[in-house]
Parts: C-alpha cells; sequence; structure tokens
C-alpha cells in the first residue's frame, strides 16, 4: 500500500522530519522528493538516492549516513539549494 502526500513549496523543515521519522527502519518505506516523475531525491532513512530526468541519470550514495545529514539533503533538495549534489559522494547506478 502506498501513502502520498502532496505539499506544495516550500515544503516546511518540520514536514520533513517527521515524514523521515515515519519511514526510518520501517521495510519498504520511502520519503521521495520529487519535481517531477522521472527527477526526484528518495531514502528510506538509511539510504539516500536521486534521479534526473532519466534511468540515465540515477545515482546513490555509497557512504554510510546519519538520520541528520539525511535531513539535510531532503531540506537542501527541497529549497533548491545545490549543498546535497555537492555535500554528498554520489555514484552514478543503483545502491544496495
Amino acid at each position: 500500500m502506498v501513502l502520498e502526500v502532496t505539499i506544495p513549496s516550500p515544503i516546511p523543515d518540520d514536514d520533513i522530519v517527521k515524514a523521515l521519522s515515519m519511514v526510518t527502519g520501517k521495510n519498504n518505506s520511502s520519503v521521495i522528493l520529487s519535481q517531477s516523475e522521472m527527477t526526484y531525491i528518495q531514502t528510506d532513512g538509511v539510504t539516500l538516492e536521486y534521479q534526473e530526468g532519466s534511468l540515465d541519470f540515477h545515482y546513490f550514495c555509497p557512504d554510510p549516513l546519519t538520520f541528520d545529514h539525511i535531513v539535510l539533503a531532503l531540506r537542501s533538495y527541497a529549497n533548491d539549494n545545490d549543498w546535497w549534489k555537492t555535500a554528498i559522494r554520489w555514484e552514478k547506478g543503483y545502491g544496495g
């Protein structure tokens, strides 16, 4: 089952933290912030990945991230700030 919630920008920081708290540690649960169907950042509370426009441009973070780092990345993405893209190491493809 999928619960999808649409919140227009700007997305309040507290909503990002609440959503992430709900999925962290739960199987097959994720938070997805999307600009379109093919452009998004997503996390299950442990891993972080993003895609830009097509499956050919899908990336994942191979490094362990703390809850706080994931929150910062989601906040940065939601606020159209590129911090998430430069402060985190990304590899092309799909992570484990």
